[in-house]
């Protein structure tokens, strides 16, 4: 996570025209696997401050030279420090779970379709930490475990599959039994809940509280 300072902004910006750079940064953040979380702005200092998840701060950068070219004088990498009123940290984990079922006699096909599915997503996403794919013991239902860095990683990953979770659910997948959302995130947990099918159930639990993450463990 990231917070970027603008020390001189040009005279006469206002909240505005400041909430309109922003909306051209959320335009072009996905593609640069990056979310814009939050703005600030004091008008008449003519400073503003954004904070930004990103794989660096280049790719931060580069949101705003592509939407507008205002770039900001400073970028601080940041930690959320967690507070006595539990506030969660948004350093943890955005981890996804669904679970589809599968079309009757469709489930080598998806066996096969799901593990070229995940060495696509190996190869394109190298900000997921884990990808894992899971059948029932039937092979009437799959469940896909996702653990992404943070929830700008999930907007990448959501923008990147579209194509895929569309063939899928005309070839092999019946419909989706459910969705559970672990981590920050509000916009990104609007989209998944947005592209749910009516009365499927969407859990999300927001708030991070204590654990790690071991990426090297053998």
């Amino acid at each position: 996570m990231f917070l970027d300072v603008h020390e001189w902004l040009p005279e006469g910006t206002t909240a505005e025209a400041f909430a309109e750079l922003h909306r051209r940064d959320v335009d072009v953040q996905g593609l640069r696997g990056v979310r814009y979380e939050r703005t600030w702005l004091d008008e008449r200092a003519r400073k503003a401050f954004c904070l930004v998840h990103a794989p660096d701060a280049e790719a931060a950068a580069a949101v705003h030279r592509e939407a507008h070219g205002l770039l900001a004088d400073r970028i601080y990498r940041v930690i959320e420090c967690a507070t006595e009123r539990g506030g969660g940290d948004m350093t943890a984990p955005f981890i996804f779970i669904g679970t589809y079922s599968i079309k009757e006699g469709k489930a080598e096909e998806a066996r096969n379709a799901l593990g070229e599915h995940a060495e696509f997503v190996e190869t394109n996403e190298p900000r997921l930490i884990s990808f894992n794919v899971y059948f029932n013991g039937d092979g009437s239902a799959v469940s896909i475990i996702q653990v992404h860095p943070d929830a700008a990683s999930m907007d990448f990953h959501m923008r990147l599959i579209a194509e895929h979770i569309s063939t899928a659910f005309d070839e092999y997948l019946d419909g989706s039994l459910g969705t559970q959302v672990y981590g920050h995130g509000e916009s990104t947990v609007d989209t998944i809940k947005r592209f749910s099918p009516p009365g499927v159930q969407v859990t999300v639990v927001p708030t991070h509280v204590s654990g790690f993450t071991r990426t090297n463990a053998r």
